[in-house]
């Protein structure tokens, strides 16, 4: 009688499971609900027509086969498997009614009473260890989170009067060299707590004190109350810059505000700015740079107001700007024409040579319902015909941008020209 070698044997048994793997990669939903119906019948007839012996048999192989899966398993995966399971058990538990449940329940417990009879000494001081290894793993993760939490930021760098945690701050002890340039009351200290930073600044022997140290005078002062007082709007209208950023709530209760994109960045002369100040401040309304985004969906408007006091911002001492030579020559409107110059703000086509920075001239403007002109405010061009020159002379259209509407409320969508 012919006997298959064992590497022979390996080899076909490993082509079969990636062949059976493959085969249920590329089955359908209704092939594999008759697939799983059939496993489970043929697993329920031969469960029903085992004898004793061979369910025992059975449950200690299922157990040996899981105690060598758990060896060699990575703590990845055994969180995994565990999540896994436990999704499923909450997807049973949701579907089952109230005597289905009372059943489980009892039949869990008689299966428990039945493994605890079956297992040996030997089996039970093993399984008796295995939970008094997982409490004490549990209680120590525990302890270690409650002193993770219990950690205060309390520490401060005697330099630069930062605040630290304990493990953010060391000291540092001077035996030969002291630099000079320490306040006295620093100066007569034999050791000093600091920060990193401060401590490789004064561990390097440099003759000049760290940027940060309080004694530079970098500390802007109090906040005046009236700032305080001035809502989100009306900072944005005292503001010395206009941030061209997009401004998002993140989700949850407590949601905290946050900047997503990028952010357009001019260059100023800061003196001829700083003389300037006054007479630009507080801007008004209209040059405040504050776009209200309006989701309009079929059934569904949703907006967001502020109300602005100009008391508030009329309290400091500053007059609204009257031309563009005092906003860093920047219009509060841009207006584009045949002629215009522009510049991509993103990658279109790189083998074209449409990629971000590309310069061009505009040649052709074409507005919707074959208008000649801007009718809307909301009104934005078809498609625009830009010269790029040795690059040529290519169409720009629209680019539509799709993000989830605020409370799950659909999807909101918005155009604009990519230049």
């Amino acid at each position: 009688m012919y006997k298959e070698p064992a590497t022979q044997r390996k080899r076909r048994l490993e082509r079969a499971r990636i062949k059976y793997q493959e085969k249920k990669a590329n089955e359908g939903s209704k092939a594999k609900r008759a697939r799983l119906y059939k496993n489970r019948q043929a697993q329920k007839k031969l469960r029903a027509e085992e004898t004793p012996s061979m369910k025992n048999k059975r449950l200690l192989q299922q157990r040996e086969n899981r105690i060598k899966q758990r060896d060699k398993e990575t703590p990845e995966s055994g969180e995994a498997w565990r999540q896994a399971e436990h999704e499923r058990y909450l997807q049973r538990a949701a579907a089952e009614n109230p005597e289905s449940r009372e059943s489980r329940k009892q039949a869990d417990h008689e299966r428990y009473l039945q493994r605890c009879a079956a297992q040996t000494p030997q089996d039970r001081e093993a399984h008796l260890e295995n939970i008094r290894r997982q409490r004490l793993e549990r209680s120590a993760s525990e302890i270690e989170f409650e002193k993770a939490i219990n950690t205060f930021c309390d520490q401060f760098c005697e330099v630069c009067t930062k605040r630290c945690y304990p493990n953010q701050v060391s000291i540092l002890k001077f035996s030969n060299y002291k630099p000079n340039y320490l306040p006295i009351e620093l100066f007569q200290k034999k050791q000093l707590l600091l920060c990193h930073r401060c401590k490789t600044h004064l561990s390097s022997r440099k003759t000049t004190a760290p940027p940060k140290a309080f004694w530079n005078k970098l500390d802007p002062g109090v906040i005046p109350n009236e700032i305080h007082l001035l809502s989100r709007a009306e900072k944005r209208l005292l503001s010395r810059i206009i941030p061209f950023v997009k401004i998002i709530k993140y989700d949850g209760l407590y949601g905290q505000w946050g900047f997503k994109g990028q952010a357009v960045l001019f260059a100023l002369d800061i003196f001829e700015f700083i003389e300037k100040l006054p007479e630009m401040l507080p801007r008004s309304t209209h040059e405040a740079g504050i776009i209200v985004v309006t989701e309009r969906l079929e059934n569904l408007n949703i907006t967001r107001q502020w109300s602005i006091n100009l008391g508030n911002d009329n309290s400091i001492d500053s007059i609204i700007p009257k031309n563009n030579d005092k906003t860093g020559g920047l219009p509060k409107e841009i207006e584009i024409f045949v002629g215009a110059k522009v510049m991509l703000r993103t990658n279109l086509n790189v083998s074209q040579g449409l990629v971000n920075g590309a310069i061009g001239n505009i040649t052709e403007i074409n507005w919707p319902n074959f208008a000649r002109d801007q009718l809307y405010d909301e009104c934005i061009p078809k498609s625009i015909r830009v010269d790029f020159g040795r690059d040529g002379i290519h169409k720009i259209e629209p680019i539509s941008i799709q993000f989830p509407a605020m409370r799950s409320y659909g999807t909101a969508e918005r155009r604009m020209l990519p230049a």
